[in-house]
């Protein structure tokens, strides 16, 4: 693949490649990198893409930019078809960010990837096809120096591996609902509680209910992209009442998980 990504005649139009592949769920993409910036998007199914230091997971209404030469890996948290658009930059073209961050994929940008799939590599489509990938390049641009969704979506991991910060964080980014305090936790992977909370300081610069939250909200907006009922969600989440856990949403997000919910069904 890396090589057929490097070959000079594969890259005739806009510097831009566009990959279709079918993942069944549980499927991995080892840890890899590329030479060039990628948007890796599902048109259906959620997938979870880890870096050294981030995780997210992401809805077919969104896609990962990641720039080039970063390490990553994908899981197929249930059955995804991918669209991955790889970009080379040049003196002309240059990289659209060095920043991963979470896109809205909007019906035009998706439609854009879609077209220049289907549109042959043959002499007669190639200045049609050319002017479909440059509208690509130039639709996901905007999009990525948008960059609004960026903060909200992605979870910081333990850089350092300290394997009991990072057992802790595991377990709530698997059940973020747990409703376990940071003492029950310290017991659980046996260290203290003084230990943690230092470790969540000089790790992510934040408490442990901060994290938690952050860890809270981008499971709420999964799910909300999921079409889950937003009662179901709260109380899956961990919260008593809907009010509190509306409270929370739009102090983080600024919206509702209503207006949130309206705002997603608005983008389809």
């Amino acid at each position: 693949m890396k090589q057929q990504l490097e070959d000079s005649d594969k890259w005739s139009l806009a510097n831009i490649r566009i990959l279709a592949m079918s993942f069944k769920s549980g499927d991995t993409v080892e840890r890899h990198s590329h030479s060039t910036g990628q948007l890796i998007y599902a048109v259906s199914g959620i997938m979870e893409l880890r870096t050294n230091d981030k995780i997210w997971r992401i809805p077919p209404q969104r896609g990962l930019w990641m720039p080039k030469e970063i390490e990553h890996e994908m899981t197929a948290l249930s059955d995804v078809e991918l669209r991955t658009v790889y970009l080379r930059d040049d003196e002309t073209t240059p990289e659209i960010s060095a920043e991963q961050q979470v896109i809205s994929v909007n019906p035009l940008l998706r439609e854009l990837i879609l077209r220049g799939l289907d549109i042959a590599d043959s002499q007669d489509a190639i200045a049609f096809k050319s002017q479909i990938l440059s509208l690509v390049r130039m639709e996901l641009q905007e999009l990525v120096l948008d960059g609004i969704l960026k903060s909200r979506w992605e979870l910081p991991l333990p850089a350092d591996l300290d394997k009991r910060l990072s057992k802790l964080c595991e377990a709530i980014i698997e059940d973020p609902g747990s409703k376990m305090t940071l003492d029950e936790w310290a017991k659980s992977v046996g260290a203290s509680t003084r230990t943690l909370s230092r470790l969540f300081q000089s790790e992510f610069g934040t408490s442990f209910n901060s994290w938690r939250q952050q860890v809270r909200i981008s499971s709420a907006m999964l799910q909300i992209d999921q079409g889950k009922q937003i009662t179901t969600i709260a109380g899956d989440l961990g919260y008593e009442t809907l009010t509190a856990f509306s409270q929370m949403f739009k102090k983080a997000t600024g919206k509702t998980p209503s207006s949130y919910a309206a705002q997603k069904d608005s983008r389809r």
